[in-house]
C-alpha cells in the first residue's frame, strides 16, 4: 500500500517537473520571436508617434507641439478623402473572404452537399 502512495506521489512529481518544463521550453522558444517582434513592430510604431508629436524639420532642434499635427490633418480634405478612400478598401477587402465563403456555400447546397462535405477533402465524407 505504502508503494503505492509512493508511486501515485512520484506520478505527481513527474508531472508537477513536466507541466514545469513545458512552460520553461515554450517560453524560451518564444523569447527571440517576441524580441525581434518588439524591436522591429513595436518599437518603431511607438517611435513614431512620439515623433508626430513634435514640430520637426528631420535636421534642427525639435519643438513639442502635443496633437496640433493630429488637428492639422483633421483639418485637410485632400488627407479626409485619402482616409475615405483607405477605408472604403479595407471595407471590401474584409467583405471578400466572407462573400467568396458563402458562394462556394451555397453552390454546395445547390449541388446537393452541405458546408461540411463541401469543405471536407474529396472521398472522406460519403
Amino acid at each position: 500500500m505504502e508503494d503505492e502512495r509512493e508511486r501515485g506521489k512520484s506520478r505527481v512529481v513527474q508531472r508537477r517537473f513536466r507541466a514545469r518544463h513545458v512552460g520553461i521550453s515554450t517560453a524560451i522558444l518564444l523569447a527571440p520571436a517576441c524580441l525581434l517582434f518588439g524591436l522591429f513592430v513595436v518599437y518603431p510604431i511607438l517611435a513614431s508617434i512620439r515623433l508626430s508629436l513634435y514640430q520637426w524639420d528631420g535636421v534642427g532642434e525639435s519643438i513639442f507641439i502635443g496633437l496640433a499635427n493630429y488637428r492639422e490633418l483633421a483639418a485637410d480634405p485632400t488627407f479626409r478623402t485619402a482616409l475615405a478612400n483607405n477605408l472604403r478598401w479595407l471595407g471590401c477587402y474584409l467583405i471578400a473572404p466572407a462573400a467568396g465563403l458563402g458562394l462556394f456555400y451555397f453552390q454546395s447546397i445547390r449541388t446537393g452537399g452541405g458546408l461540411v462535405r463541401a469543405l471536407a477533402p474529396r472521398g472522406e465524407i460519403s
